[in-house]
């Protein structure tokens, strides 16, 4: 499937309108930092929707050239050690920055089908592939499941991989660091 990161959410998510709240901040902190994010459709120049019944974002299919980018083959960069900066940057080569959409709705589409998890949670998903947009995708997981606790979260990617996501969320949203570190010890 490639890198993915996945979500078991109830039919109707808890504390809608602090999670909107959250994910606007996220997405201005991560749109600072570069990020071009847009609509679902990966137009550039479309708007990502925070409302009340949907998140729906995507990286833009044009990202534009800069600290994020690069013209060399690259690897994955992550989060340094050093105290004056807790963020490293993930590269992209000059090109599309669009994978698959996030799409959240406050009450789940059983149009999409009826995927039910063990604890009665339906599923959901977003394939990334590492592009920048993901630190935003990982970032709104986590203030999904802070704001409900009743979804899970998995992914591929591994404890180093949340690195970013979960310095935004405590560093920037002031959130509770003991909801992240149980999703670590739990999921990765």
């Amino acid at each position: 499937m490639g890198y993915t990161h996945y979500l078991y959410r109830p039919e109707q998510i808890k504390n809608w309108d602090k999670i909107i709240i959250d994910t606007k901040q996220a997405h201005d902190l991560v749109s600072s930092l570069g990020i071009d994010i847009v609509h679902g459709s990966g137009e550039p120049n479309s708007s990502p929707e925070f409302s009340n019944e949907l998140i729906c974002f995507n990286g833009s299919n044009q990202q534009m050239p800069n600290k994020f980018t690069t013209k060399n083959n690259f690897g994955i960069a992550w989060s340094n050690q050093k105290k004056e900066q807790f963020l490293e940057v993930r590269r992209l080569l000059d090109r599309d920055g669009s994978c698959e959409t996030l799409f959240i709705s406050r009450k789940y589409d059983f149009s999409y089908g009826k995927d039910i998890n063990y604890n009665g949670n339906y599923f959901t998903f977003c394939k990334t592939r590492y592009y920048p947009y993901d630190i935003l995708v990982m970032s709104v997981y986590l203030i999904v499941k802070i704001h409900d606790n009743r979804c899970i979260i998995a992914s591929d990617g591994q404890r180093e991989d949340w690195q970013l996501a979960i310095a935004i969320i405590e560093k920037n949203l002031q959130k509770d660091s003991q909801i992240l570190s149980q999703f670590l010890e739990e999921n990765l």
